[in-house]
């Protein structure tokens, strides 16, 4: 079982996040002549959903944390912890795992619009943007929730520079509004953690 070693979350866990640095390595590494654009449909959507927060981890964990609200004062205060991913061992890999395969999927899109940018299709660049702001925005305005990967500050980051790496894209007849990308990176440099606001 390859996804042993990073907890009982999503299947394959080690796979995609193994498949995902190496898309960055190669991009970074050899640019154009990677010829990643070629497969970029595959690649551009299979990151679509392991960055897209999962409803049913969502689900998991709110349906966890009512059952215990259902309880006692005490039992609500467990609800809580579980909601934060610091209650139980199940609650813990779920979330892990989750953060892993977002944080390196986050990392091959930028390495792939920064190296590849002006060779992958228009239609691409406008999906991909949809999907960026629309989750920079719901992240800024929610990220004190803990059901998501965006509670982990390096995928944060990471979800921030694949918005730069869009909006600096030479190739992109659809980058991103500046105005919009300005207030969301303005907005980020509020974040509590330093290193998403830097």
């Amino acid at each position: 079982d390859i996804s042993a070693g990073k907890g009982n979350g999503a299947p394959f866990t080690e796979l995609r996040c193994s498949a995902y640095r190496l898309i960055r390595e190669l991009c970074d590494t050899c640019g154009p002549v990677s010829a990643m654009n070629v497969c970029a449909k595959e690649i551009l959507t299979f990151i679509e959903q392991d960055i897209t927060p999962s409803s049913d981890i969502i689900t998991l964990n709110v349906t966890a944390a009512s059952k215990h609200e259902k309880g006692s004062k005490g039992n609500k205060k467990g609800g809580k912890n579980f909601f934060d991913a610091s209650g139980t061992q199940r609650g813990k890999n779920l979330a892990r795992s989750d953060f892993d395969v977002c944080y390196e999927a986050l990392s091959a899109l930028k390495a792939m619009f920064a190296n590849l940018g002006p060779l992958i299709p228009e239609h691409f660049h406008m999906r991909i943007q949809t999907v960026i702001v629309t989750l920079c925005l719901t992240v800024q305005a929610s990220f004190e929730s803990k059901s998501t990967a965006f509670n982990d500050s390096r995928v944060r980051r990471a979800l921030f520079e694949n918005l730069v790496a869009l909006c600096l894209d030479p190739g992109s007849k659809w980058s991103p509004k500046l105005a919009v990308a300005i207030e969301i990176l303005r907005a980020g440099s509020g974040d509590p953690n330093r290193d998403v606001a830097s």
